[in-house]
């Protein structure tokens, strides 16, 4: 058995992917330490809404299913019964917080559309009916998995020999979405661009733009990997897309907010007469309170001191 190819191979491919997500795990412990400044301030001392509950679960959620993964590729010894349950639990995981990222996102892209009601519904629609697809698929890929014992006691993690490719649609799914709420935000960003110079509207459409085309090549090349690859390729991609996905949302809500802030701040200290205040655009007005800056509208809006 030592000397089979084939195990030989499928052995390289899994080490490939146990590096990714060991990798991920790192990349996700690094954000979240680099960032806890700017967490504590922007998140945890700022009054509570529902902005701060999404962004904590979007932060924190992803450190179940990268563990989980961990353990999957690396505990040596493990059977399949708790092979199945971790990957379980963690796909679910995976999926959850993926749409709660996915949330913040279109309540980014409803604020840069001035709180538009219609949107609003359209949203709301297609965010539930994205959750039902999406918890079907995953409910199938699932019911698919078969796992076996590992065909040398020395080698760690659990051995995934047969899983359906069915979840390349939850991923296809995600990448129609990126694009939607990708388009929707350019509408409504060339004009406002034009139009202003205000660091906080750089920040909302600059950020927005990098982390629709970054996630949407990670999906892209999901989908690409599940409908070719082999199974041992099966999560190749899966967890640095799942840390990618929360890293970046969160720092477009970090990054949002700690504009508002510094703005804010400087016009309280350095404000300009009132006769010279620059008129705020709608946008601007629409931004403050949905990401709970509430304590700064006033400041900010008005120009004054």
């Amino acid at each position: 058995m030592q000397d089979d190819p084939n195990l030989a191979v499928s052995l390289a491919r899994v080490q490939i992917v146990r590096y990714m997500n060991v990798c991920s795990m790192v990349l996700l412990v690094f954000d979240w330490t680099i960032s806890l400044s700017e967490e504590v301030a922007l998140i945890w001392q700022s009054h509570w809404s529902v902005a701060n509950v999404l962004y904590l679960l979007s932060r924190y959620l992803p450190y179940i299913d990268t563990t989980l993964n961990v353990i999957f590729y690396l505990k040596p010894g493990i059977d399949t019964k708790t092979c199945l349950r971790n990957y379980t639990v963690s796909t679910w995981s995976t999926g959850l917080g993926m749409g709660i990222s996915e949330l913040i996102l279109m309540w980014r892209t409803y604020i840069i559309w001035e709180k538009s009601r219609k949107l609003m519904y359209t949203f709301c629609v297609l965010w539930i009916l994205w959750i039902i697809g999406n918890g079907s698929l995953v409910v199938i890929f699932v019911k698919s998995l078969r796992f076996e014992p590992q065909p040398l006691s020395i080698i760690p993690g659990c051995n995934l020999v047969d899983g359906s490719n069915v979840i390349f649609v939850s991923y296809a799914s995600f990448l129609c979405m990126e694009i939607f709420l990708v388009i929707m935000t350019l509408i409504k960003g060339v004009p406002h661009i034009r139009n202003s110079h205000s660091p906080l509207i750089i920040t909302l459409y600059r950020d927005g733009i990098i982390f629709f085309i970054c996630l949407a090549c990670l999906s892209l090349g999901n989908v690409i990997l599940l409908l070719t690859a082999p199974v041992e390729f099966l999560d190749l991609l899966n967890t640095p897309t799942r840390v990618l996905h929360t890293a970046l949302c969160c720092r477009v809500v970090l990054h949002i907010r700690g504009v508002t802030m510094r703005r804010a701040r400087g016009t309280r200290t350095t404000g300009p007469p009132r006769t010279a205040a620059r008129p705020t655009t709608a946008i601007e007005l629409t931004t403050l309170p949905a990401f709970d800056t509430s304590t700064y509208v006033r400041t900010v809006s008005t120009g004054t001191t």
